[in-house]
């Protein structure tokens, strides 16, 4: 080969291998410059996010959840819904990589495997350089066996909901969203827009886990459940059995026929993402959708008023009754239709209510006149004067129900009965009928948020001592053959049907709803309260057991009792115990109002006259005990002695 040109081939490969030098020198540069305008990038998004904004596991298309974080700070949550368990990815918008239990996994791959099971695993995020941005642990829970319900809302919104002031005369916020359900095998059940906002009082406000009203645009089927549009969503706040005291009323109201009553179901709320707990899924108390009132006063208040017309309120006093609704110039001739009503001592503000002895807020119509409240608070007022005297009251009443929500109140010891969420109604045949059961989150050993004594709350007879009011209930007690129809419906009828749920029933819903139940106790944080009844679903089965002996034998035998009401400085609860035998316990802790940093430490007891007594005390007659308080206590000082 000439010279010149050997030379020439030498420069020109030359040159090509110096410019593939440069080119990926260039290339290592800018990988090193992209590299590290990620990492700094990353940098930047974790120092105002978290690392459980970015992670994300999904299913398909449909589902999609976010990471929770732990009290330990080197822990994460992953609340693996039902749906999903075999089917996972994970994703993240930031990182690099993610390594699991020593596997590495990058955005989009498929993580099932090491998921099979909760429990924890050891987790590291790293960044593209390298850097191991979170090392620690991830503990996946799988629930099993339950339907999920995903809402989206806009950013910020459930905050905006959840803070909501704890003012009536301020208007309560509700936000627009979008809700899915899937069923625990996958399919979807529903999908549509809804309106969110708070519900409830005392859960709602003292409470972490909140619970909420949700509105459809138009009535629909829900898991199977009766088609309607307004939806109630209980949380498990209180304690490990909440819910399950709700569902066990529910099953005795349908048991007894005692209807109507809201359909239920559980399910595991996803909140954006988030994992938000296990709930009940409800119909709402409603005249039209659960009550299914043929005629509504409200359609025909509204025919003959204007809008503007209905806004204005009243306040009238006579005949020992006062009335608050609204002022409407329009009033329908006829008043008798169907009226939802409801004992509550909030009732002042609703918009609403008459008070007889006792506050009843009216439902429906929700813009009653004053034709209207007179004409519905009379009929009350004269079926509560033939129960006070155990007249006629048959001709006011439908026994038959009440019967039923007597047993059914004084069977879960349900300490809220005279004071909220106590509903019922007057039908189209002009009769005041029990229902439907509601809210019985204050039951079975739990009231005002806090456990009581077990034996009492095992043996309390709950209308013996509660006579401020109870929608009839503290007065038919006094009434034989209404107490024999009671004792007579309670044997043939309510404990075997009980008994036969309890040992078929209610193992498999406990048992379906159990690894969702454990998750959302650990997600709140939820410890136990050492009252069995309380922290599990075989602790509340064993109460309700030992409930209906108790009730057997004071039913096949109620002479053989003795009514010993005990005297506390916040009220009074009455135990039947037998006669002339000793009592065998002495209730010094009974009540959560028995807070020692309030009320004082209890210190014994004492009879009328003034003895001390103790759990070896026997009586052959209805007795009353009062509770001595240390001195310079708030009971002390506000409390009277015998």
């Amino acid at each position: 080969m000439p010279k010149g040109r050997s030379e020439m081939r030498s420069r020109s490969i030359f040159i090509t291998v110096s410019a593939l030098i440069l080119l990926a020198a260039g290339l290592l540069s800018f990988r090193i410059l992209d590299s590290r305008l990620y990492y700094s990038h990353l940098e930047d998004y974790l120092s105002t996010h978290t690392i459980t904004e970015d992670v994300y596991l999904y299913r398909g298309s449909t589902s999609r959840i976010s990471l929770s974080p732990a009290e330990d700070p080197q822990t994460l949550h992953a609340f693996i819904p039902s749906e999903m368990k075999d089917n996972v990815h994970v994703g993240f918008d930031h990182f690099d990589r993610l390594i699991l239990d020593g596997m590495t996994y990058h955005s989009g791959d498929d993580i099932t495997g090491i998921i099979s099971s909760s429990g924890e695993v050891p987790a590291q995020f790293v960044a593209p350089r390298g850097e191991v941005l979170y090392d620690g642990k991830i503990s996946f829970h799988c629930l099993d066996s339950v339907p999920t319900l995903y809402i989206t809302t806009s950013e910020n919104a459930i905050e905006t909901i959840d803070n909501t002031p704890d003012d009536p005369t301020v208007a309560k916020p509700r936000i627009d969203g979008r809700m899915m359900i899937v069923e625990s095998g996958g399919a979807v059940d529903s999908y549509d827009d809804i309106t969110l906002s708070k519900r409830g009082n005392t859960t709602f406000f003292g409470y972490e886990m909140k619970p909420y009203n949700m509105n459809l645009n138009a009535p629909k089927s829900l898991l199977g459940m009766t088609p309607g549009r307004k939806w109630a969503l209980k949380a498990n706040a209180m304690d490990r059995t909440q819910l399950l005291r709700n569902e066990a009323a529910f099953a005795a109201s349908r048991l007894s026929d005692l209807t109507p009553c809201p359909d239920t179901r559980y399910i595991n709320l996803y909140l954006n993402g988030r994992y938000n707990g296990l709930y009940m899924l409800s119909q709402r108390v409603d005249a039209t959708e659960l009550m299914g009132f043929s005629s509504s006063l409200d359609s025909m208040n509204a025919t003959l008023n204007t809008p503007s017309q209905m806004t204005s309120s009243f306040d009238d006093t006579a005949d020992g009754i006062q009335i608050h609704g609204i002022d409407l110039p329009g009033e329908p001739e006829d008043t008798s239709g169907e009226y939802l009503l409801e004992l509550d001592y909030r009732y002042e503000d609703e918009p609403c209510y008459f008070v007889y002895n006792e506050p009843i807020v009216v439902h429906s119509p929700e813009a009653a006149s004053r034709k209207e409240l007179t004409y519905i608070a009379d009929k009350y007022r004269d079926a509560r004067d033939a129960a006070a005297c155990d007249g006629d009251y048959e001709k006011y009443i439908d026994v038959d129900s009440f019967v039923r929500m007597y047993i059914i109140q004084d069977f879960f010891s349900q300490t809220d009965v005279d004071f909220a969420s106590f509903y019922f109604y007057l039908g189209r045949d002009g009769l005041f009928h029990a229902g439907p059961v509601w809210d019985f989150d204050l039951s079975c050993g739990m009231t005002a948020g806090d456990p009581y004594h077990e034996e009492l709350t095992l043996r309390s007879r709950l209308f013996t001592s509660q006579k401020r009011s109870c929608v009839f209930l503290d007065l038919l007690d006094d009434s034989d053959r209404f107490m024999q129809r009671v004792s007579e419906y309670y044997m043939n009828d309510f404990s075997p049907a009980y008994k036969e749920y309890m040992e078929n029933g209610w193992g498999i819903m406990t048992s379906d709803i159990e690894d969702s139940l454990a998750a959302s106790c650990l997600l709140s944080g939820m410890e136990d309260t050492g009252h069995p009844s309380l922290d599990s679903a075989k602790g509340l089965a064993s109460w309700i057991k030992k409930r209906d002996s108790f009730l057997t034998g004071y039913y096949s035998h109620p002479d053989d009792y003795a009514d010993i009401v005990f005297h506390f400085g916040w009220g009074t609860v009455a135990a039947a115990v037998k006669k002339d035998e000793p009592i065998g316990f002495m209730p010094d802790d009974a009540h959560p109002g028995n807070d020692d940093a309030f009320w004082g430490e209890i210190t014994g007891f004492v009879d009328k006259n003034g003895d001390p007594v103790d759990d070896s005390y026997a009586t052959s007659s209805d007795t009353d005990l009062y509770a001595v308080y240390t001195e310079d206590s708030y009971a002390w000082d506000s409390y009277s002695l015998p």
